[in-house]
């Protein structure tokens, strides 16, 4: 079967996809049963996205010859299979992102340093001044979270990119994260540093 995916013609992915209709199946399917997911995406949907990851996967697959012809095949399954987990993945953390912040919404460093409950750090365009003593404790707190990082890590470049005033999906775009990506690091690693930072200030 592995011969499917090395045979450059026009019906290659229709090929595969016939091959690995099973285990597109049993990806698709669980997906099928989020209650936020099923608002947008329906099983053919999803199933369309997995022949787009499919269709990746054949490309970027590599054939190496030390293996044997079923090696070969059972790390192309894996590869496709990783490709459209991640992709459902993706979609499914997207649209659950809404119940999964934390209560109060993204935590902001000018909201903690701000004499009002407005989280206005997500607004480029805000022509409010922030008085001296606000960038003082701004900049004291953005140096105690930005130390708790390591030199050009992701969570350093999304610090920097918030404290400029970039929403999740403003960063996912300049930097060319996926949502999910972006929403994890600041849910799971900024803002618990961020806490920190204010409980030890």
């Amino acid at each position: 079967m592995i011969a499917l995916v090395l045979d450059d013609c026009p019906t290659r992915l229709e090929s595969v996809s016939q091959w690995l209709s099973g285990t597109i199946a049993g990806i698709v399917y669980p997906f099928t049963r989020d209650r936020m997911l099923s608002k947008t995406e329906d099983r053919a949907s999803l199933s369309n996205h997995c022949l787009w990851k499919l269709h990746q996967a054949i490309r970027d697959f590599k054939y190496e010859s030390q293996f044997t012809q079923e090696h070969n095949e059972r790390r192309f399954i894996s590869l496709a299979k990783t490709y459209m987990s991640r992709q459902l993945i993706d979609l499914q953390y997207a649209a659950n992102l809404g119940i999964r912040k934390p209560v109060g919404g993204l935590l902001s460093i000018e909201a903690m340093v701000s004499d009002n409950d407005e989280d206005w750090v997500f607004e480029p365009q805000d022509k409010r001044q922030p008085r001296p003593d606000q960038i003082a404790a701004r900049n004291e707190l953005f140096d105690c979270l930005i130390k708790r990082f390591k030199d050009g890590s992701d969570e350093r470049k999304i610090i920097r990119m918030m404290i400029n005033g970039y929403t999740v999906e403003g960063i996912a775009r300049r930097t060319g994260y996926l949502v999910s990506r972006v929403s994890y690091l600041i849910y799971h690693k900024v803002q618990p540093a961020l806490r920190d930072c204010l409980a030890c200030g």
